[in-house]
């Protein structure tokens, strides 16, 4: 289990209950860590944004939840 972060925002889902939600967050992975909030979220239509993809399969995982990932650069953006 993550540990909370002392700072930021400290409710976990901001928004009208049976909406849409976006979740946002800097990076991307295997996609587990966005699953386990998504978890929290049922009911809701959850898409996600992130900064970085780092293209180790995390886009692929949410895809098989039904759940659109959207990321400003990849890994490659950064490192060619």
């Amino acid at each position: 289990v993550k540990e909370v972060k002392s700072y930021g925002i400290p409710s976990r889902i901001i928004g009208k209950p049976n909406g849409r939600v976006l979740l946002i967050d800097d990076v991307i992975t295997t996609g587990e860590s966005k699953l386990e909030i998504i978890r929290d979220l049922q009911g809701l239509e959850v898409e996600v944004l992130v900064f970085v993809d780092r293209l180790e399969g995390g886009k692929e995982r949410l895809g098989q939840e039904g759940v659109n990932l959207y990321s400003v650069i990849t890994k490659n953006d950064l490192f060619p």
